[in-house]
């Protein structure tokens, strides 16, 4: 049987209001408390407590006092096979949760400069970006960013592994990642207008058919 994957997203809106935030802040394993200390602006707290949230909601029962974290900063469960990733931008917090190697990204779309695109993406992605114009290019850098982005969470690696180094293609319909493809699944989500969501998870896992959008 296929290992399951869970995605959940949560609009951290409400918890921008200092009451409701004080109240589910508490409810918080320290590890996550201590994250968010170190945040200033409440916007920007209010994601991270709704990441928190939203593994609470993904995880019921489990001891997430205990997580330890990885070489480069990836969190785990000791002595649990379940896996799950984090990730969050603008209003939206978002949640990844199976028991087979996986990461998630989401973004929140705005303009950029091409030189972006030339330092950190491969040739063949720079080359795809340069051949779109107006919003379809926004939007298909967004595509790659969090594309490129779970793949580097799902292996642990964060921006230690260069952006360049690898390729995303759409040759076939659906994201692929070149070279990768018999190892790793790509999949995007629809979560809110104006965002992009791509899950990365190992190839034999079954990736949900949408993501799960909850409420505080």
């Amino acid at each position: 049987m296929k290992p399951e994957i869970r995605m959940l997203a949560m609009d951290v809106t409400p918890l921008r209001d200092p009451s409701l935030f004080q109240s589910c802040y508490e409810t918080q394993p320290r590890w996550r408390r201590e994250k968010i200390d170190l945040i200033r602006r409440l916007p920007d707290k209010a994601l991270s407590l709704g990441a928190g949230l939203l593994l609470q909601k993904a995880l019921p029962g489990a001891d997430l006092a205990q997580i330890c974290f990885g070489e480069n900063g990836k969190p785990y469960l000791p002595g649990s096979q379940t896996q799950f990733n984090l990730s969050h931008a603008g209003d939206w917090a978002l949640c990844a949760v199976g028991n087979a190697p996986l990461g998630c990204d989401i973004e929140q779309m705005r303009s950029f400069k091409m030189s972006v695109a030339r330092r950190f993406f491969c040739a063949e992605e720079t080359r795809m970006l340069e051949e779109a114009e107006g919003q379809a290019q926004t939007d298909l850098f967004f595509r790659l960013w969090t594309l490129k982005e779970s793949y580097l969470k799902a292996v642990g690696k964060g921006l230690s592994k260069p952006l360049n180094s690898f390729c995303v293609t759409f040759e076939n319909g659906g994201p692929a990642l070149s070279g990768f493809e018999n190892e790793w699944l790509l999949r995007e989500y629809p979560v809110a207008g104006g965002y992009r969501c791509a899950l990365c998870a190992a190839a034999g896992s079954a990736p949900p058919e949408a993501v799960e959008t909850v409420k505080i």
